[in-house]
């Protein structure tokens, strides 16, 4: 008997070593889990380590802790209801502790066509403390609509456009228009050549939010503009995906998609490729703004425009994520002449680059986040004008003044070229549940190399010059401090702005005395400042309050000019601007029995000195020049409510007043005899209104159906600056109506949808009274599949 229990004791004994040997043996993971934009704790998530029975939910202070894991690489899951999950790869060694850090993101879930926000990053993004509307994906999903037509529906926003498609539009918020207004596509500036992409170009099937900006742009961002910022937000994919659309329309318009992507869990690789294609013929109807009683078809206005790419993402490397694309962007555009008949000249442009991402989450910090992205695009523009011969409007011909050319007195057939690297660095540090801080930093050289033989041939002298460069950089630092528990919010930032250029001179002055184009150097550094501010007053009440000292640098096009029309203007300065912000919103479920009521009010005023603008520069020929300060005042306000479980409406209202403030004739002491008149060509008064009547389980399980009106007025304004009763020009008041119908077979597979733009067909003028189209039908067919949830990574595919 004792040596039976001699021998039980000597085996307890042995095992324990074994045990204890083994647990010595043993690794562990700790870290902690925040909300990725707030900084804060979420208690309740749990991270577990993918294919084992370890893991832990996350305590008080938002710590984890999991043990007893054998040495070897997992995966890590973080994960929590209304968030999205983060996923790592880890390294485990024998008897060390590995740290990571999970900063989960937001998100909204549909759950049988109700959606749950938790509270939702479009939510949460509406009650950051700027001024901002955001346009969700499942709003726009599956119509037959371009991303303009959706963004002109927004408050405070305005899409002014010339024509019809690949025309060119200018995005207006508040009044403020063209360049001041910054795109951003993923975070990253859009900052293309003129003429090369357009936001009408992007696919919506693509897009997962549109975030507006009507004031101050959060410093993640980056960038110099002035009068707000739209970014584009691609949607996030992290499965096996298939997207194939096609979108056919009036005017012989075709619009085309295609997106495909294969997911390698194992290794942790992601591969992609996408296009898109566009056509249309613009050929509609109008009547000429310059002969009243001349009725003009369009028929020199066809659109083609292209892209495509390829893109490959690393998962599983020391950083999160290393995202290598290549893209290519093109177009071909006839000039269609509104003014005099043009029937031969064209525009054409392609651009190629390689796109390189490099993301990280505890960048050798715990709670340090490093995002950098850098491109190498080269553009190639053409120019072609070389018929013998100009036309009038019934058909009949005649030689060309100077021999060749329909647009201006020279002939065209240019091949410029430009290269540039833009380069963006985004570090953001959470310093804890109260504090952060964002460092970032946009970069940008530019090089111009315009070649016209042709038109320097027929004008004696070489009307290109010699190459231009141009480098800016804008650098941000700011701090977020979020108090009572997300109650109060307080943004502060500060920027720093320089640029440095060396341009040649224009085609006919600023030569030396051998002829050689004299070359201008200039450099300008400018400061800005911005404060915004948040309240929540109580549960549904928030008001919001910000200011700015904002600057715009010039960019390449208005330094480098365009080679044809436009000369170069090496001594443009930046554009400055006072802004100021004051708003409120109401955000309540429940009320008056509907399910849910929004109401957004905001006030606006802007004092922009030095703005650039496109003047006569003699000769013919065009410059930009600083000219001119503008004084805006307005408000604007929203109300958007679930009626009931199955109907939503919405109406929208803004109102602007610009006003010229010189005292003087820009460069004289002549007294200004536009001031305090409305600035002309710029609408002051315009609103919105639409309703939507949606149904899940329409004719089946799982399918998805809804119908909808929509509407948009905008009183009449001025043409020119009115200072007698003999200058009342004006361009009339208008009001559009859409409807539409969207419906889905199955759930994210075949999609149908039509629409009807202009219902009544009314004449609709814009830009210096350029005619819209009138009635135009489209068509969207999409087809999309997928193996798994769609979330997670993206690619950006343009």
């Amino acid at each position: 008997m004792k040596k039976i229990k001699a021998l039980l004791v000597g085996a307890v004994l042995v095992l324990g070593f074994i045990s204890a040997e083994t647990q010595a043996q043993q690794g562990r993971i700790t870290g902690k889990v925040t909300d990725k934009f707030t900084g804060k704790a979420l208690v309740g998530a749990n991270v577990i380590i993918k294919g084992t029975a370890l893991g832990a939910a996350i305590g008080m202070e938002g710590n984890y802790k999991i043990e007893n894991i054998r040495p070897g690489t997992y995966t890590i899951v973080a994960s929590m209801m209304g968030y999205r999950k983060a996923t790592k790869s880890i390294k485990v060694n024998a008897n060390e502790i590995t740290r990571t850090n999970f900063r989960l993101e937001e998100i909204a879930i549909e759950m049988k066509g109700v959606k749950v926000t938790a509270p939702g990053k479009v939510q949460t993004l509406r009650k950051a403390p700027m001024t901002i509307t955001v346009i969700d994906a499942s709003e726009i999903r599956g119509r037959a609509v371009s991303l303009n037509e959706v963004l002109t529906k927004a408050t405070g926003v305005k899409i002014r456009r010339e024509g019809g498609l690949g025309s060119a539009d200018r995005i207006a918020i508040h009044g403020i228009e063209g360049k001041r207004i910054k795109v951003f596509l993923d975070g990253a500036p859009l900052d293309l050549p003129s003429g090369n992409l357009g936001i009408n170009d992007i696919p919506i099937q693509l897009i997962e939010r549109v975030e507006i900006y009507k004031g101050v742009v959060p410093a993640r961002l980056g960038g110099d503009c002035i009068g707000g910022a739209v970014n584009i937000v691609l949607r996030e994919l992290n499965s096996d995906y298939v997207d194939i659309a096609y979108t056919p329309g009036s005017y012989n318009t075709h619009r085309t998609l295609w997106l495909f992507r294969k997911v390698l869990d194992g290794p942790g690789i992601e591969f992609g490729t996408g296009g898109m294609f566009n056509y249309s013929d613009n050929d509609y109807l109008m009547e000429s703004p310059f002969q009243p009683g001349l009725i003009i078809k369009r028929d020199h206005d066809t659109y083609l425009s292209y892209g495509a790419g390829i893109g490959l993402m690393l998962k599983k490397a020391w950083f999160d994520e290393i995202e290598i694309e290549l893209e290519t962007i093109g177009n071909r555009k006839e000039m269609q002449g509104v003014q005099k008949n043009i029937r031969f000249a064209e525009t054409k442009s392609a651009s190629y680059q390689l796109v390189l991402e490099m993301k990280k989450q505890g960048f050798f910090l715990d709670n340090l986040d490093f995002d950098y992205l850098i491109c190498t695009p080269f553009f190639i523009g053409n120019f072609i004008d070389t018929s013998h011969y100009r036309y009038n409007w019934d058909g009949t011909k005649y030689p060309s003044p100077n021999g060749q050319g329909e647009v201006d007195w020279d002939p065209h057939d240019s091949k410029d070229k430009q290269y540039d690297i833009p380069q963006q660095l985004n570090l953001n540090y959470c310093i804890n549940n109260i504090h952060s801080l964002n460092l970032n930093t946009v970069a940008r050289y530019s090089s111009r190399h315009p070649d016209d033989s042709l038109a320097g041939a027929h004008a004696g002298y070489n009307v290109s010059e010699y190459p231009s460069e141009m480098y800016k950089i804008t650098t941000g630092l700011a701090h977020e401090m979020s108090l009572l528990d997300g109650i109060t919010v307080n943004s502060l930032s500060a920027k720093l702005f320089h640029i440095n250029s060396k341009i040649a001179g224009t085609a006919c002055m600023q030569r030396d005395l051998h002829g050689k184009p004299v070359t201008v150097k200039n450099s300008r550094t400018r400061f800005g400042i911005s404060e915004a501010f948040r309240h929540r007053v109580f549960v549904p009440l928030i008001i919001k309050a910000s200011c700015e000292h904002a600057v715009r640098l010039p960019d390449s096009r208005e330094l480098f000019g365009d080679g044809v029309a436009i000369t170069p203007a090496p001594k443009l300065k930046p554009e400055v601007s006072e802004n100021a912000n004051i708003g409120m919103i109401f955000d309540q479920k429940g009320v008056l029995g509907m399910p849910r009521l929004e109401v957004e009010i905001n006030g606006f005023f802007r004092y922009m000195q030095d703005m650039i603008k496109l003047e006569s520069g003699g000769h013919m020929f065009l410059a930009y020049v600083n000219l001119g300060e503008v004084r805006t005042m307005g408000v604007d306000g929203e109300i958007r409510a679930d009626i009931t479980r199955n109907i939503y409406a919405y109406t929208n209202a803004t109102y602007q007043d610009l006003r010229d403030v010189r005292d003087y004739v820009a460069g004289t002491t002549t007294p200004n005899p536009t001031k305090d008149l409305r600035v002309p060509n710029v609408p002051y008064f315009y609103c919105n209104f639409g309703v939507e009547l949606h149904k899940e389980d329409l004719f089946g399980q799982g399918r998805f159906g809804k119908v909808f009106w929509e509407s948009s007025y905008v009183e009449e304004f001025f043409y020119a600056w009115e200072m007698s009763d003999y200058q009342k020009r004006r361009i009339p008041s208008s009001f559009l109506q859409t409807v539409g119908l969207v419906y889905s077979f199955m759930d994210d597979g075949l999609i149908l949808s039509a629409e009807v733009h202009n219902l009544g067909d009314v004449k609709a003028l814009d830009i210096y009274n350029r005619p819209r189209p009138g009635r135009t039908v489209s068509v969207n067919l999409r087809y999309s599949w997928f193996r798994g949830k769609i979330e997670g990574s993206k690619h950006r595919v343009f």
